[in-house]
């Protein structure tokens, strides 16, 4: 009976896994959420305003590469996480940085982009199009440049009509592969 309570005790701690669009976590002794968004950031930040009837104060985001159908293995497809709280927020926007493994469709398991100047360009354009959930057309980028410790920078912006265009960069390390995008 002891180990009986041992194993329920344990199972208690373990936290249910739940639809990963939208799980409960706990962060500070607070109920918090979890939205996972596939190919589009947007997706989540709407996600979280609908669920929380407004305001919600950001408490972690990023981005990793993932399949079509799920996130556990690297894939050609960007995946969007987000932890957030229901309630009045702080002002801090999600940056969605980009951790983990990327993919690469030469081998499987390595960073995506490739070592042209095109595939650069397209990918960083089709990365904040989905961020932006517009299409690339309305994202315009300028050619890779050197950045720092050798890597490479595509700037631009995103024609957001009446919202704007807010200015961007993506960053690739020195074989082209992309990295992260960072929102200027």
């Amino acid at each position: 009976m002891k180990h009986f309570g041992l194993a329920v005790a344990f199972l208690l701690s373990v936290p249910l896994t739940l639809p990963a669009d939208a799980r409960t976590v706990v962060t500070q002794n607070k109920p918090a959420l979890v939205s996972t968004c596939k190919s589009s950031s947007s997706a989540c930040v709407r996600e979280a305003a609908s669920k929380c009837g407004g305001q919600y104060r950001v408490i972690d985001s990023e981005s990793h590469a993932g399949g079509l159908l799920g996130d556990a293995v690297p894939g050609p497809v960007t995946w969007y996480s987000m932890t957030y709280q229901c309630g009045r927020s702080d002002g801090s926007s999600p940056r969605f940085v980009f951790r983990g493994p990327a993919y690469n469709a030469s081998n499987g398991n390595a960073p995506a982009g490739g070592n042209n100047a095109s595939d650069m360009t397209d990918y960083c354009r089709g990365e904040v199009a989905g961020a932006y959930n517009t299409r690339p057309r309305n994202v315009t980028v300028s050619s890779p440049m050197r950045g720092v410790a050798g890597g490479f920078v595509v700037t631009g912006s995103v024609d957001l009509g009446a919202n704007g265009n807010p200015p961007f960069q993506c960053l690739f390390d020195a074989y082209g592969d992309f990295q992260s995008i960072e929102w200027l």
